[in-house]
């Protein structure tokens, strides 16, 4: 179980992330954060480059989303991301409706 949102929580954080990481498994949890549940990211700019290890064959199912905004993908992918799957996962918002489901986040210059 992973909670990680209390009335002193900084509303920026995220759940679970998932850095540079090859045959990870994110099964049965219940996951009630200040951000995203479930972030899949492989380093940022220059640096993500340079180190030019992907995040790949990643497995998010089964689990409980609570309050945050949802299963995402970046925004620092500059060493790749390969093979994600976000299996039979269910949303149950609870703070002020924010979730976003699955998304795919990008920006100019960190990957």
């Amino acid at each position: 179980e992973c909670e990680a949102w209390g009335d002193n929580c900084n509303p920026n954080i995220d759940g679970i992330d998932v850095d540079s990481s090859h045959n990870v498994l994110i099964e049965n949890n219940y996951i009630s954060v200040g951000d995203d549940h479930v972030t899949v990211l492989s380093g940022r700019g220059k640096a993500g480059q340079l180190y030019n290890m992907p995040s790949k064959n990643v497995t998010v199912k089964n689990n409980i989303l609570g309050t945050g905004m949802g299963l995402s993908i970046g925004s620092s992918v500059s060493g790749g991301v390969e093979d994600v799957l976000y299996y039979n996962n269910t949303m149950r918002e609870t703070r002020e409706q924010w979730g976003m489901g699955i998304h795919i986040k990008t920006r100019i210059g960190i990957g």
